[in-house]
């Protein structure tokens, strides 16, 4: 059994990176739809659905950049694992010789 381990350090963060990226804008383009469908419509709110909608929005706009907040975290924690097994692996590397 051979009992090797290799990771590509450049790789994992990009790949992470560029998924997270891709996952932040597929979450930002679906709420910029959302407006737009919705904007032809609100010229026929009352002012209460347009107040209701309002606040809905809101909770929409603070959800969204909540999770744009985790998947940026999210992103720099694997890059921080990433550095830090690169690291561990360079110090048993010279433990080695």
């Amino acid at each position: 059994m051979d009992e090797n381990v290799s990771y590509n350090f450049g790789l994992i963060d990009s790949l992470v990176r560029r998924e997270i990226h891709a996952t932040t804008a597929r979450l930002n383009a679906s709420l910029t739809d959302l407006r737009s469908r919705i904007a032809p419509l609100r010229a026929s709110w009352t002012r209460e659905t347009a107040t209701a909608f309002g606040i809905e929005q809101d909770r929409w706009d603070r959800a969204a950049a909540g999770l744009n907040d985790i998947l940026t975290r999210l992103g720099h924690a694997v890059g921080d694992g990433a550095d830090e097994v690169a690291a561990t692996d360079r110090r048993e590397a010279r433990r080695w010789g």
